[in-house]
């Protein structure tokens, strides 16, 4: 089931993700954001499932490495966000 929930989140990701940036007004911009979330938490939900195969596969909790591993990603794209935020992107257009 894991395996497949991976599958489906991501390609609700891969899906909503452009239409997200190229929606035309705001209840298009709502359900590709739904779309979005939904795949997002499936994704999690995978990681999750994939990562209590894993524990019962070696015996020993590791769930905690697993979290802190993906909480230091975010920490890190975080910083990565503050310091190139003023190189000069586009910004992204805005729903009217």
């Amino acid at each position: 089931m894991s395996t497949r929930s991976l599958r489906v989140g991501f390609a609700a990701i891969v899906v909503a993700l452009p239409h997200i940036g190229l929606a035309h007004g705001v209840g298009a911009l709502e359900s590709a954001m739904a779309a979005y979330g939904l795949g997002l938490g499936l994704v999690d939900a995978g990681c999750n499932m994939q990562a209590v195969a894993i524990e019962h596969h070696y015996g020993r909790p590791l769930m905690s490495t697993f979290h802190g591993a993906w909480t230091r990603g975010g920490v890190l794209g975080t910083l990565i966000a503050l310091a190139t935020h003023r190189w000069g992107f586009a910004s992204p257009p805005r729903c009217s």
